[in-house]
C-alpha cells in the first residue's frame, strides 16, 4: 500500500485536511512491485484486485465485506497489470505470457481473452463508458479493443519504448506513457494519435487528470511532476512538485482539488 509523502501530509494538516485510517484487513499475499499495475480498486471502492506475485494470479476482494472473492488463474506468467472497468462488472488483467483476459467480477469467470501481445503487457485501462479497453506491451505496442463487439480491434506501435501506463479520458481520448517518458494522446475509436506531448526525462510512472480533464499530472523516477495543459496539448512546468522520495502513484482528489502522491520512502 502506498503512503502519503510526509511533505505532503504536512501541508493538509496545516490546511485542516485530515487523512485519518478509518478501516482495513489484512491481506496474506506476497509483497508486490508498486511501480507495476499489479493492484486496482474499482471506481466505486467496491472491489480489490491485487496479482499474486510468483504465483500467474490474481485475486478479486469484496472490500465492504473484507473477504476474498476469487482467485482468477489462466495466465502462464506473472500479471503484471490488473484494471477495473468503470461499470464494476469486468477485470482485465495481463501478464508476462503476452495475454490478456476480461473476466466477470460476481462470478469470477473468464468472459473472454483478448487480442494477445508478442511481449510482457504491463499496463490496461477501460474507457469511461465501460465499451472499451486498451493493453499496453514491452514491445512498444498499443492494442485498443471494442469490447461490445470484440470485432474492432486497433494493434498500434507508435511508442518508443516499453508502454507502461494507460488511461482513458472524456471525449473519445486516452492518453498512454512509456520507459522513455514518452506521453501519447489518442482518438481511441479510431486508433488515431491526437497528439504527442513533450517528453519527461525518464520512465512514467504515473498519471492523474483533473476533474475537468484541463490539467495532466505526471510522476517519474526524477521525483518530480510534471504539468500539462490538456487544452493546449503543452507543458507548463516540469517542476511542478519536487519530491522527496521516489514516486509510485498520483491521484487527483475532486472534492477538495488535492493532488495525493504515494512514495516509496
Amino acid at each position: 500500500v502506498n503512503v502519503l509523502s510526509r511533505s505532503l501530509e504536512e501541508g493538509l494538516n496545516k490546511a485542516g485536511i485530515n487523512y485519518k485510517l478509518v478501516g482495513g484487513f489484512k491481506i496474506n499475499l506476497p509483497e508486490n512491485n508498486p511501480l507495476e499495475n499489479t493492484v486496482d480498486i474499482s471506481p466505486y471502492g467496491n472491489y480489490l484486485s491485487i496479482a499474486v506475485k510468483g504465483k500467474n494470479k490474481t485475486t478479486i476482494w469484496d472490500i465492504n465485506q473484507k473477504k476474498l472473492l476469487h482467485t482468477l488463474g489462466w495466465h502462464r506468467g506473472e500479471v503484471l497489470t490488473v484494471s477495473f472497468d468503470f461499470d464494476e462488472n469486468y477485470l482485465l488483467t495481463g501478464g508476462m505470457d503476452g495475454r490478456a483476459y476480461l473476466w466477470g467480477v460476481e462470478v469470477g469467470k473468464m468472459v473472454t481473452s483478448l487480442p494477445p501481445h508478442p511481449d510482457y503487457i504491463l499496463a490496461s485501462g477501460f474507457s469511461r463508458n465501460s465499451l472499451w479497453c486498451a493493453t499496453g506491451s514491452y514491445d512498444r505496442l498499443i492494442s485498443i479493443t471494442n469490447i461490445s463487439s470484440m470485432n474492432i480491434t486497433y494493434r498500434k506501435k507508435s511508442h518508443r519504448g516499453a508502454v507502461t501506463k494507460i488511461k482513458f479520458l472524456k471525449n473519445h481520448r486516452m492518453i498512454s506513457g512509456d520507459k522513455t517518458g514518452e506521453i501519447i494522446i489518442w482518438d481511441y475509436t479510431k486508433g488515431k494519435v491526437i497528439s504527442r506531448l513533450q517528453s519527461v526525462a525518464d520512465m512514467v510512472i504515473d498519471f492523474a487528470i483533473d476533474e475537468n480533464e484541463e490539467y495532466l499530472f505526471v510522476i517519474t523516477k526524477e521525483k518530480k511532476v510534471y504539468l500539462y495543459d490538456l487544452n493546449e496539448y503543452e507543458l507548463i512546468t516540469d517542476t511542478f512538485v519536487k519530491l522527496g522520495e521516489l514516486p509510485s502513484s498520483i491521484t487527483f482528489v475532486s472534492e477538495n482539488y488535492n493532488l495525493l502522491v504515494g512514495t516509496l520512502g
